[in-house]
Parts: C-alpha cells; sequence; structure tokens
C-alpha cells in the first residue's frame, strides 16, 4: 500500500486489502475503518485514508448530515496526532477506545457518541435464542416461518452470479420505495453496494439470498474477519411480512455458526430509533464504544 501522510489523501483499492486489515486487526472490527467499508463507499460516498505517525486517518461524509468528518484510530503519538488534526478542524469523529486509551493528555475531551457504537452479538445467542429474553423475537421467528416455509429457499455463496449479482440489486430498488431516506443517501448506498457486489471474487464475503416460490425477497451481505469475527454490511428485504429483517438476521447467523463464526458486529443504528429497537431486541454481548473528540479551549 502506498502511504501517503497527512494531509494529503488517498482512495483505496482492492490490493490495499491485506495490509489494511491486518493494521486493524489489533484495534478490533471496528465498522467505519473496516476495508470493504471504505473501499464500497471510497469514491461516491467521500471515503479516503492518509496516515499520521503511524495512525490512520479517515476522511468521510457524515451517514445522515453528509457534513465533511474525520476520524482516526491508531495508538502511536496520540496526543501529537490529535493536536495536529484539531488545529485544522473542530472534532474528530467515530474514534475507536484505543485513541481514548492511549491519549494521557488533559487537552482533549472525549465524548461517547451511543449513536455509533457498533453492536456486538455472539452467534450462539442469535441462532439459539434461550431465555425469557428472547421468548418474543422466538414467537416473531416462528411466525415468519410459518409465513414462508413452503416453497422457501436459501442460498449462501462467496461468489454471486451475475443472476445473483442482478436480483439483489433489484431487493435493494425495491426495499428503496419503502424507506423515507434521501434520493441521495439511497443512491450513495446503492452505488456501495454495488462495488461491494462487483468485487465479490475479492472480498471475503458471505452472500445470502432469501427466495420464496422462486422470488428472492431478501439478501444479507457479511464480511468474515479474523479469529471467528463477521461484520454485516448489507442487509434488505422486500417487506413480505413485518419481521422479515429478524428472520433474515436469524438464518444468517445459522450459516455463519456453521463456517465457525462466533461474534457479528451488525454495526451502529445512527441514532434512528426504529433501528436502535431492532438492534437492542437482539441482545447484544457488548459495543465497539466511539467517541467525539475536542480539544479542550
Amino acid at each position: 500500500m502506498k502511504k501517503l501522510i497527512y494531509p494529503n489523501f488517498q482512495s483505496l483499492v482492492l490490493s490495499d486489502r491485506v495490509e489494511l486489515m491486518s493494521f486493524m486487526e489489533q484495534f478490533g472490527s471496528y465498522s467505519d475503518f473496516n476495508f470493504t467499508n471504505i473501499f464500497a463507499w471510497t469514491k461516491e460516498g467521500g471515503l479516503s485514508i492518509s496516515w499520521l505517525n503511524g495512525n490512520l486517518v479517515l476522511h468521510l461524509k457524515d451517514y445522515i448530515t453528509g457534513e465533511d468528518t474525520y476520524s482516526l484510530c491508531g495508538k502511536n503519538k496520540i496526543d501529537d496526532t490529535l493536536e495536529t488534526l484539531l488545529n485544522s478542524c473542530d472534532k474528530l469523529r467515530l474514534v475507536p477506545e484505543a485513541v481514548r486509551k492511549s491519549s494521557i493528555s488533559d487537552n482533549f475531551i472525549f465524548e461517547e457518541d451511543r449513536d455509533a457504537f457498533d453492536y456486538v452479538y455472539r452467534v450462539e445467542d442469535v441462532t439459539k435464542m434461550a431465555g425469557s429474553n428472547y421468548k418474543k423475537k422466538r414467537n416473531k421467528i416462528q411466525k415468519v416461518n410459518s409465513y414462508l416455509i413452503d416453497n422457501l429457499e436459501i442460498v449462501h455463496t462467496m461468489s454471486p452470479d451475475d443472476d445473483e449479482k442482478k436480483v439483489m440489486i433489484e431487493v435493494f430498488q425495491k426495499w428503496a420505495e419503502d424507506n423515507d431516506r434521501s434520493k441521495q443517501q439511497i443512491e450513495l448506498e446503492r452505488i456501495a453496494l454495488q462495488r461491494v457486489i462487483d468485487n465479490s471474487r475479492g472480498l471475503n464475503c458471505l452472500f445470502t439470498l432469501i427466495k420464496h416460490n422462486n422470488k428472492t425477497i431478501a439478501f444479507s451481505v457479511n464480511e468474515l474477519l479474523w479469529r471467528g469475527y463477521s461484520l454485516c454490511h448489507f442487509e434488505k428485504a422486500i417487506k413480505v411480512h413485518d419481521n422479515i429483517f429478524s428472520y433474515v438476521a436469524y438464518l444468517v447467523a445459522i450459516e455463519l455458526r456453521d463456517m465457525g463464526v462466533e461474534s457479528m458486529n451488525w454495526e451502529q443504528d445512527l441514532g434512528l430509533p426504529g433501528l436502535r429497537m431492532a438492534k437492542e431486541s437482539f441482545y447484544p454481548v457488548h459495543f465497539l464504544k466511539k467517541y467525539t473528540v475536542y480539544k479542550k479551549q
């Protein structure tokens, strides 16, 4: 990987994957610094990277507002790095826990950003749904299963063919018709999805397609990471049932379990009430905390 030094930024290419993943393995499966995520959103989504004191600096657009945002991951000369970055911007966002722990200066304020916390689940919890906490979720899954069980087909592949690639985009477009996000947000996500689909052979992702009566009604894209972790990048469904998304998550978790995955990162909820409720209903075992960092005045 050619490493541009801050304030110069670069887009990622597929050949950068191994080196960036090796760097991030020491910090955990943070979605914002994941190679596939950056690669998918690197052009139209405005994502680019730089390096400063051996730390990774991220330039991105806010997921909701589109505002220019900068972030940082690393643990080398962190206070010097924060000082440099915060001399040219008023705050850093989506900053992982390792940065906070590596800072020893009292010149900076680290403010938890709950909306940006990544949700991490045990695969075993999602597949078994044992105990009273999961009673309502079990009932919902059973209702969807009863509704779809006839003529249900589940396809798992690491390398989707042309027809599967096409139908995932079609499902995305139908999902978008019932979504209240802006046209710009939806188009940027479609481009990011298309980029992952088109480069599937170079990305270690499991593509799950769920078909009913020979029609694809949902899909999910989950990357297999290190040490039994996975990260969900996309999950879309046509609303054939009120609980279809819970059902998709359950089916994907079963396959991931069989592939040896133990923990799943389902990314952040962006502060959206419905999304937060849905993610909390599966009872995460912990969060990957992120912070907004300011320089004290």
